[in-house]
């Protein structure tokens, strides 16, 4: 009887589906973020948000395009300018302004959110549009409430 329910109990443990923990928290326009990384150079920028008494760490990129918009505008497609010519060399020639864009990549995917910022060379844009998001997206209610109105969960 003992071998029975041991093999019961080993056949149930395998066969028993995988269950994943899950943590939902609410980021909206209330949700309190201060800056955490806003480099100069990169592309990257980071937050660290609270919501109740859960702490969230938030990440995204930036994107320099010449596609003009207000603070807050959405676009899920962006047509980014490449940069990497410039990253080495004093000097980019693009010839026309470019405008800095930001996206939400952790905990969800957000749509891109204009942050209604404008650069007159590509370097400029280059080294200040991440710095300009992780700084401009906790104090300004538009780019935040943008932000995580359009996000949807990343794997």
């Amino acid at each position: 009887m003992k071998k029975i329910f041991a093999l019961s109990a080993i056949i149930a443990v395998i066969s028993a589906p995988a269950i994943a923990v899950q943590k939902c928290v609410a980021l909206n326009s209330g949700t309190l973020c201060r800056t955490k990384l806003a480099s100069n150079g990169g592309y990257d920028w980071s937050l660290s948000c609270s919501t109740g008494r859960t702490d969230v760490a938030v990440s995204g990129i930036s994107a320099c395009s010449d596609v003009r918009a207000p603070a807050g505008t959405l676009q899920t497609n962006l047509s980014s300018v490449d940069l990497s010519s410039c990253q080495n060399s004093g000097t980019c020639v693009i010839d026309e302004p470019l405008f800095c864009w930001c996206r939400m990549i952790s905990p969800a995917v957000s749509q891109w959110v204009s942050a209604g910022k404008s650069y007159s060379t590509a370097r400029d844009c280059q080294y200040e549009c991440a710095s300009y998001c992780g700084n401009n997206i906790p104090t300004t209610t538009t780019l935040i409430t943008a932000m995580f109105s359009t996000s949807t969960f990343s794997d």
